[in-house]
């Protein structure tokens, strides 16, 4: 082991071996791309999230009309949802593009996520739908 400060650590020799040196436009595409598959899933759970609890809500209130403010009010928040989407393969292209592996990450930050919305999501749709809440 040198002591030379000008030589590279054996743990930055580690990590330069083992991360190949990707553009980092080619490292962004293969990872948005693997989010963008992701997608599917994650407006699959919120559909699936905002159905249920809509169910629920009218199996156990009965209401005679459904309010319109409802229907037009789950469209902004589905738009702002995959907006915030975007905060994933963000956030994991820039941490890969720092030298870290990702594979990890995508998988706490996918999961972290789509639960966030899932709150969001149950949260508004009982307050569109009971607007006296």
């Amino acid at each position: 082991m040198s002591l030379s400060p000008y030589q590279p650590s054996e743990d930055q020799t580690h990590v330069e071996e083992t991360l190949p040196h990707v553009p980092l436009d080619q490292l962004a595409r293969r990872i948005f791309l693997a989010w963008e598959r992701l997608r599917i899933v994650y407006n699959s759970v919120l559909v699936i999230t905002v159905l249920c609890v809509g169910t629920i809500y009218y199996l156990q209130y009965r209401p005679t009309a459904l309010p319109l403010t409802g229907i037009l009010g789950i469209i902004i928040p589905c738009i702002g949802a995959n907006l915030c989407f975007f905060a994933g393969p963000i956030v994991e292209t820039y941490v890969a593009w720092l030298g870290n592996r990702t594979e990890t990450l995508r998988l706490i930050l996918m999961l972290l996520g789509t639960g966030l919305s899932m709150l969001i999501a149950i949260v508004w749709t009982i307050l569109l739908l009971n607007p006296q809440l």
